[in-house]
């Protein structure tokens, strides 16, 4: 089971990089209100599953430079055309922009490679210790 420690200590390697770059990301990233400008639900083809959004937001930088940005929603319609979102982007490229809508700011693969490289390695060192 020595490949599974090994793998999970990839993942986890990966996920401590995705988590510096969100840092500094987030160090030098600037708060701005923004508002969607376009909403596209897709319905799912599958019955049970549910429907996927997309869009487009909007915002205007500290330096009054207007920047429009395609987004995934995910499941479901969060929002409507017209909505106020908060907004975090990157003053060197406005382009580098993520909506803050659940506070996360862009933490979802850093967290998710941490700890399923964490689970990796927990069974590794077990199957290891127990023989």
């Amino acid at each position: 089971m020595l490949w599974l420690g090994v793998v999970g200590g990839l993942v986890v390697a990966v996920g401590l990089g995705l988590a510096a770059k969100r840092f500094a990301f987030g160090r030098r990233a600037v708060r701005v209100n923004g508002r969607i400008t376009k909403v596209r639900t897709t319905s799912s083809r599958s019955p049970g599953e549910p429907d996927r959004s997309t869009g487009k937001y909007y915002f205007r930088t500290l330096e009054g430079r207007d920047v429009s940005r395609p987004v995934s929603f995910g499941i479901g319609r969060p929002f409507s055309k017209g909505d106020e979102v908060p907004v975090f982007y990157d003053p060197a490229d406005p382009t580098r922009a993520y909506l803050d809508v659940h506070g996360y700011r862009g933490w979802h693969g850093a967290i998710a490679c941490l700890g399923i490289g964490l689970v990796l390695l927990t069974i590794s060192w077990t199957v290891a210790i127990t023989g």
